[in-house]
């Protein structure tokens, strides 16, 4: 727990430094991450943690997405500046005692609440586009398992639809960077949310969804696909829980052969699908 609060701390100095010095990019980025993994805590409670501070680690994510929220809209808020620098006692104790938010915080929370399942999405592109009688997908990313998840710089999920030709159907999108469990360097925390473009009922029958992981080669200084899952036929169509092979690259998108699993120990994405009829 000591490692986690570390961790998590050292994060948001880094963050709060950048939003002090008005680098917004860096400041989002950095606090996002930290958000996601705060979120995904609140909900899973890996660390077994007791009620109280449970909630804490979930008030922590509710702050941050408001921070977030005013960096991106350049306001100033009901949160700002003055209000993460006030959180600094807050996080210096996290995770391993019973902190308590600034009053000042705490009123913001209670007038503006957000539930932890919507702060743990970092959501990923516009929401689908419908008319009356269109389905949408969205889909929850929860975690990912792959070995030496800790030491991938700037990973992320990058997440294509295609045909069965390989052709793209709609806008590529990636998701914000992602971050491993303290307690797990070979699991990512993902904790955000993606919507499809378009219609379920507008796709053609052999399209899939490919959840592509990305990371940064320092040695090579490019990016890079480490592994990749995906959905496809009626695994698009089905709603709930959905727990996903990872696959070694590089990415079949024609899928002309069964794809080979990324290492001998099984590795998986798990997921939610939600389905929407409008």
């Amino acid at each position: 727990m000591e490692d986690t609060r570390f961790t998590w701390n050292k994060a948001f100095q880094e963050a709060l430094d950048h939003d002090t010095w008005g680098q917004v990019e860096e400041a989002v980025n950095g606090y996002q991450r930290l958000q996601v993994a705060a979120a995904v805590e609140h909900v899973e409670n890996v660390l077994d943690l007791p009620g109280h501070r449970r909630q804490a680690i979930g008030q922590l994510a509710n702050i941050l997405k408001l921070r977030i929220q005013e960096l991106n809209a350049g306001v100033r808020g009901s949160v700002g500046l003055p209000g993460m620098q006030a959180l600094k006692p807050f996080m210096a104790g996290l995770v391993v005692s019973d902190v308590c938010l600034p009053p000042a915080l705490a009123a913001v929370i209670k007038a503006a609440p957000l539930p932890a399942a919507v702060a743990a999405a970092g959501d990923t592109g516009s929401k689908a586009r419908n008319q009356p009688g269109d389905t949408t997908l969205s889909i929850d990313f929860a975690t990912l398992s792959v070995k030496g998840a800790a030491a991938m710089a700037d990973p992320r999920i990058i997440v294509r639809v295609r045909d069965k030709a390989g052709k793209l159907l709609e806008a590529v999108q990636e998701s914000p960077a992602i971050m491993c469990f303290p307690s797990d360097p070979d699991k990512f925390s993902l904790g955000f949310s993606w919507h499809m473009q378009t219609p379920l009922n507008c796709l053609p029958d052999d399209a899939a969804v490919f959840f592509e992981l990305q990371h940064y080669k320092l040695t090579k200084k490019k990016k890079s696909i480490k592994c990749y899952s995906y959905l496809e036929g009626v695994e698009l169509e089905a709603a709930g829980g959905a727990v996903l092979e990872v696959y070694r690259k590089p990415v079949d998108a024609k899928r002309k052969a069964r794809p080979t699993l990324l290492t001998s120990k099984p590795m998986y994405m798990h997921i939610v699908r939600r389905l929407v009829q409008h």
